[in-house]
């Protein structure tokens, strides 16, 4: 098992960036490449602890957001594929003319339907929990 060091301290986990063009494209995860991105993980003694999707979910356009919102339910059933348990969003970003608050309190409940307009393709009977990381 090969050793992966990073400052001095040996890694065991990695976070994976997941949509077109990133390090993982959902959209090209055969079955043969689970297999073998589980086969070089373990080879190095490492594992997935999460994928990351940082798409603005509250992108003003609606067919750019709608896009954003299908990248996002590829990246939860890859996650869901590769047995990884935890997939990292942002809430989104302020929109247009409004501060965050406003943001939050006027448009993030339309965007939260996300989840259960999801197509049965994507869900999982052990579903992939979403986290995001808090704002400032």
């Amino acid at each position: 098992m090969g050793s992966w060091v990073c400052g001095g301290e040996r890694l065991s986990a990695l976070e994976v960036t997941a949509g077109p063009g990133a390090h993982l494209d959902p959209a090209e995860l055969s079955s043969a490449r689970v297999r073998e991105i589980a086969r070089l993980l373990s080879d190095r003694g490492l594992r997935l602890s999460s994928l990351a999707c940082y798409n603005n979910l509250l992108e003003p356009d609606k067919a750019r957001r709608a896009q954003l919102g299908k990248e996002l339910r590829s990246a939860i059933k890859a996650a869901a594929d590769l047995g990884v348990d935890v997939v990292c969003i942002l809430a989104g970003f302020p929109m247009p003319g409004k501060d965050r608050m406003q943001t939050i309190e006027q448009d993030l409940p339309a965007s939260s339907r996300l989840s259960s307009s999801s197509p049965p393709s994507t869900r999982s009977s052990s579903p992939a929990r979403t986290t995001s990381p808090p704002t400032s």
